[in-house]
């Protein structure tokens, strides 16, 4: 006998949640793009403040990079860890981008800015990673949405 297929809701919810977020890559591209751009934009910024606190975003990205291997392997912690570090990071970025608001600093704003877009993009492909394993999971076992 074949396995039953999921309820007809269960596959409409993960079917139209993958073609809602179609446009978005996956966590593993996410991932390494997020780094890349922590760490470049990072090194940039701390060679134009020399502040210590300019050298998160490197580190952070750093992070990333050591959590993209499992992140590609599609292993569950490595990639919420990875997740966590990219809103950890969004919500560290405010800060900074503010004081380059209130300076008038063009430069300082594009750079946090930049690197505030990227980690929230990041976490968003992240979240929807997970939502669609999630309903991935329900309807193989035959669970509602």
């Amino acid at each position: 006998r074949p396995p039953a297929r999921p309820p007809a809701h269960a596959r409409s919810a993960a079917s139209a949640h993958r073609t809602m977020t179609s446009l978005l890559p996956g966590p593993g591209i996410a991932n390494v793009l997020n780094a890349a751009v922590l760490v470049g934009i990072g090194m940039l910024g701390y060679q134009r403040s020399t502040s210590k606190t300019a050298l998160i975003p490197v580190v952070a990205g750093g992070a990333l990079l050591l959590a993209a291997p499992g992140v590609w392997a599609h292993d569950k912690v490595a990639a919420h860890v990875a997740a966590l570090v990219s809103l950890v990071m969004v919500v560290a970025l405010f800060k900074p981008l503010k004081g380059a608001v209130a300076r008038g600093d063009e430069g300082a704003k594009l750079r946090v800015g930049t690197m505030l877009a990227s980690c929230a993009i990041a976490t968003v492909c992240f979240v929807n990673h997970f939502v669609l394993n999630r309903l991935a999971k329900r309807a193989a076992a035959g669970g509602g949405a």
